[in-house]
């Protein structure tokens, strides 16, 4: 019975933080091992790690790494709580709002940063905020 309890909680979760999923507000589909990073232009290919960002134009701009994702909002002068954000998380793969999502150090990244969101909170996780001040002051 816990595990169904669990169950049902940790998919309750991952509705929530997905969002909606109205039609162009949620996640973009990725061509895993085919689309490239806005910032490096390496191939997206490590579905755990991955990060997208939504423009007020409504263009995707998808990233290998949260990391990634961060340097590149604040390059571009973006980092100012408007823009919709998802990483994936990193038990599930499932997209979720990178701005409600926990986030945890010590992964091997694509890019180097070690940073890895997810839903549910996990003891000595760090929040979005928490999680760009670290890649930020990498610079």
């Amino acid at each position: 019975m816990t595990v169904v309890w669990r169950g049902l909680v940790v998919a309750a979760a991952l509705a929530i933080l997905a969002g909606c999923g109205q039609s162009g507000s949620g996640p973009r589909d990725v061509a895993w091992d085919k689309d490239t990073c806005e910032r490096c232009q390496q191939v997206i290919s490590a579905k755990k790690f991955a990060a997208q960002a939504r423009d007020d134009q409504g263009k995707y701009h998808l990233f290998d790494d949260f990391g990634d994702m961060v340097l590149w909002l604040d390059e571009q002068k973006l980092l100012d709580g408007k823009r919709l954000l998802y990483v994936t998380d990193v038990d599930s793969g499932v997209w979720i709002e990178a701005r409600k999502a926990r986030y945890s150090r010590g992964f091997k990244t694509p890019r180097g940063f070690g940073i890895a969101g997810h839903a549910l909170f996990k003891e000595g996780d760090i929040s979005f905020g928490q999680a760009v001040a670290a890649i930020l002051s990498r610079k």
